[in-house]
C-alpha cells in the first residue's frame, strides 16, 4: 500500500505558556518538540532534525499511528507523525498550557489504511507534569485494528542514569519481527544508555527514570498494554542523530505492539503522563 504525503507546506509550530511551562509542537504529526518547565528542557530533540521537513522529526514525542514498526503492510510506524493535522482551538488556564490536533481520514490516509477515523492528541503542561491523550474513534461501520505508540525521547545527563520498574516485566528484541514471545525478564536497575531495543509487557507500575543531574521523572501509562525502551547506540547509524548523541537521551514509550480493535462506532484512548521529582 501507498503511503499518503504530506501537503505541499512546511509544518506549522505552535507553542502554548503557563506559569513556569511552556510546549510546542509541529502540526506536521501533531509531535510535541519541546516541554521546558522552569526553565529547562524536558525533552530531547536532534539538532540535525526540524519542523517541517521531509524526514519524519528526531527526538521529541512522535505519535505512531496507525502501525507500529514493522509489522504490517504500512511504512515503518505508519502515516500519523508525517502528515499534517489540523490544530483545535482549546481554552488555556493560568497553571496549565495546552495544545491538541485532530487528524482524520482523507482520500490519501484511506488508500494506505482503509478506514474512516478521527484521531485526537491533547497535551496539557505543568511545571511538574505533562499529559499525552490520543483518542481514537472508529467512524466506520467495520471493526478497525491498529498498532502504534507515543515514541517518547527523553534527556539524559548523568552517564549512569538508569530505569526502575521492570523486574516484574518481560521483554523481547524489537529488532526482530518474528511474534513476540517475551522470553526476557528484566533486572531490577536497567541502564538507560544501554545500546537497547526493549519491548516490553507486564509493565504494573510507573517506571522511574533516576538521573542524578536532571532528578528523576516518572513515566505511567493508560490504554497502552507495552512498553518500549530504546537506545540506539554509538554505532546507530540514523543520519539526524550527531555523533555521540546517543549519548544523550534514552526513548521510554507506551506503545500496543499486539492490534487493538476498536468496534464500529468505538472509541479508544490512551494517555502518557510524565512527572517529574
Amino acid at each position: 500500500m501507498s503511503e499518503p504525503s504530506a501537503p505541499d507546506r512546511t509544518g506549522q509550530t505552535l507553542s502554548a505558556e503557563a506559569e513556569g511551562v511552556r510546549i510546542t509542537a509541529c502540526a506536521r504529526g501533531a509531535h510535541l518538540m519541546s516541554w521546558v518547565a522552569d526553565g529547562v528542557e524536558r525533552l530531547w530533540m536532534s539538532p540535525l532534525s526540524a519542523c517541517g521537513g521531509e524526514a519524519p522529526i528526531r527526538g521529541g514525542v512522535p505519535v505512531l499511528f496507525p502501525q507500529f514498526g514493522a509489522f504490517g503492510p504500512l511504512a515503518k510506524h505508519g502515516f500519523a507523525r508525517s502528515v499534517d493535522w489540523s490544530p483545535v482551538v482549546v481554552d488555556p488556564t493560568p497553571e496549565q498550557a495546552v495544545l491538541a490536533f485532530e487528524l482524520v481520514d482523507s482520500e490519501a490516509t484511506r488508500a494506505a489504511w482503509p478506514h474512516p477515523f478521527r484521531l485526537r492528541l491533547e497535551v496539557t503542561a505543568a511545571r511538574d507534569e505533562l499529559r499525552m491523550t490520543l483518542r481514537l474513534d472508529n467512524l466506520g461501520d467495520q471493526p478497525l485494528r491498529f498498532t502504534g505508540g507515543l515514541h517518547t525521547y527523553l534527556p539524559v545527563a548523568d552517564p549512569q542514569a538508569w530505569i526502575e520498574g521492570l523486574s516484574a516485566a518481560r521483554a523481547w528484541d524489537g529488532d526482530s519481527t518474528e511474534r513476540p514471545q517475551f522470553p526476557v525478564r528484566l533486572g531490577d536497575r536497567v541502564p538507560a544508555l544501554d545500546p537497547q531495543d526493549l519491548v516490553i509487557r507486564g509493565v504494573v507500575a510507573p517506571l522511574v527514570l533516576h538521573d542524578a543531574v536532571l532528578g528523576a521523572l516518572r513515566v505511567a501509562a493508560d490504554g497502552f498494554p507495552n512498553r518500549i525502551v530504546w537506545n540506539p547506540g554509538p554505532d546507530h547509524g540514523l543520519p539526524d542523530v550527531p555523533p555521540g548523541g546517543e549519548r544523550g537521551f534514552v526513548c521510554i514509550e507506551p506503545v500496543a505492539v499486539v492490534p487493538i480493535v476498536v468496534p464500529p462506532g468505538g472509541t479508544w484512548a490512551g494517555e502518557q503522563r510524565l512527572l517529574l521529582g
